[in-house]
């Protein structure tokens, strides 16, 4: 996982404000103490330093950074699902918010398309830091989208049923080192992923995907036996992502999972201006929306995005602790 020093820099304090102010634990979770907020809020900081703690040979070793990475922690899963070598090939990239094993109930965190950018990273320090084991798949292996158009470059380029297992993978992993239970969320693409590792991943048992729903190409989530475990989807109403997350996409996911006979399934769609992406404080890659809107325009997505509502970002948040706390 590669971060720029200068980038960590910048997302320290912002870091450390969300997880201190927006923190909603769910009530049987130990809630975090200022020192492991801090902690948290250097996460950044140290993965830009983590070459550190690779040696010439390309070796990690995790305990070299027990003090002073202690939440993510950067890991390669082999097949047998043990600790591998950081620069290996052919394996599985994860963060791991307790890598040493854990019985916490474990929730997999997927990327949007942009890859393991900031804003994607403080989510998953919002559910360690509420008590969760957090893993991270870096399914880009440390490769970054900064535009619109190199984002997808890279998610055109990625092989979804290979993104799912490994999705699978990091789920065993987290079973066999201790996690009671394991759920899923997701982002945009992360979104359409975590839906079709919910069918696919046995030890998988819950999904609480954000504004992501993509049966075709991929094929993995099947539109007439989808899974039958909780299923939370979320999307805004001005979502414009017609056949993805738009709110005709929300009703027939809805329509679909009650034709299947799934029991324990809510589809929201926030109400008022919530557009596509509604989740992210921050335009991140872009300096604003309007940046945003034209990265997208260049590439043929006619989109609007709206300005960060702390409001509903923080209703959304209550709902996934709330779900997870029901199902995990």
């Amino acid at each position: 996982c590669a971060v720029a020093t200068a980038s960590a820099t910048r997302a320290v304090a912002s870091a450390s404000a969300t997880l201190n102010h927006e923190r909603h634990p769910p009530s049987r979770r130990e809630r975090s103490t200022p020192s492991q907020v801090a902690m948290n809020a250097k996460l950044l900081l140290c993965l830009a330093a983590l070459p550190a703690a690779v040696d010439a040979l390309g070796e990690f070793h995790a305990e070299e950074l027990k003090t002073t990475c202690p939440t993510l922690v950067p890991l390669r899963l082999n097949q047998t699902n043990t600790a591998g070598s950081l620069m290996s090939t052919g394996t599985v990239a994860v963060l791991d918010s307790d890598y040493q094993g854990s019985e916490k109930p474990a929730v997999i965190v997927v990327q949007e398309w942009w890859g393991l950018n900031e804003e994607h990273i403080k989510k998953a320090q919002k559910l360690a830091g509420a008590g969760y084991r957090a893993l991270v798949p870096d399914l880009y292996k440390g490769k970054l989208g900064v535009e619109a158009e190199e984002a997808n470059h890279l998610m055109s380029e990625l092989d979804f049923p290979t993104a799912v297992q490994e999705i699978c993978t990091i789920a065993k992993w987290a079973k066999d080192t201790g996690a009671s239970t394991v759920g899923v969320t997701g982002f945009c693409m992360g979104s359409a992923l975590a839906l079709c590792a919910l069918q696919a991943c046995d030890d998988i048992a819950a999904g609480a995907p954000f504004y992501g729903y993509a049966p075709q190409p991929a094929g993995c989530f099947d539109t007439t036996t989808s899974t039958k475990k909780p299923v939370l989807w979320s999307s805004g109403e001005l979502d414009l992502f017609g056949g993805f997350s738009d709110p005709a996409t929300a009703a027939k996911l809805e329509q679909e999972l009650a034709d299947a006979g799934n029991k324990d399934y809510t589809v929201k769609v926030y109400k008022g201006e919530i557009g596509h992406g509604f989740m992210n404080e921050s335009p991140e890659p872009y300096a604003n929306e309007t940046a945003k809107d034209e990265g997208f325009e260049a590439i043929g997505f006619d989109k609007t995005f709206y300005p960060y509502d702390a409001d509903v970002a923080n209703a959304a948040w209550g709902s996934l602790f709330d779900f997870f706390e029901k199902y995990l």
